[in-house]
């Protein structure tokens, strides 16, 4: 799973910049930082990949400390229902509980979902783009 691979549409469609940065947590867990960020707010991934998690983050901007990057949760799972529905069921009926453990096609739905708030407001989770 490459986060920067599947968000990279950002930076190179929508001129967003990017940043890893990586926190030690202590006791061998380091979290990961992606943040995709302008002028107008920045959205960041936090991945702890020892223990395969994954958070969605909004800051004003791009910060330096893990607490300010991670300002406000965002509740991606909320957002175009439809989409997560498509994906994470089979037959648009019956939940599929494999799809959850696999972050890879998690954060591939997150980007279709980012791709289509860019569609509808020209913004995702609060960053404005062009």
């Amino acid at each position: 799973m490459d986060i920067y691979d599947i968000f990279s549409f950002l930076v190179n469609d929508y001129k967003l910049n990017y940043m890893l940065q990586e926190f030690n947590l202590g006791g061998g867990f380091v979290a990961q930082e992606h943040s995709f960020y302008n002028e107008t707010g920045c959205f960041t991934i936090h991945s702890l990949p020892v223990c395969d998690e994954l958070a969605f983050y909004y800051a004003k901007k791009c910060y330096a400390s893990l607490n300010s990057l991670q300002e406000r949760g965002l509740d991606v799972y909320a957002i175009e229902k439809d989409i997560w529905d498509r994906y994470s069921k089979w037959f648009k009926i019956i939940p599929n509980p494999f799809f959850w453990f696999n972050k890879d096609k998690v954060l591939r739905v997150v980007a279709k979902v980012v791709k289509e708030q860019i569609l509808k407001n020209k913004s995702f989770f609060g960053v404005k783009v062009d």
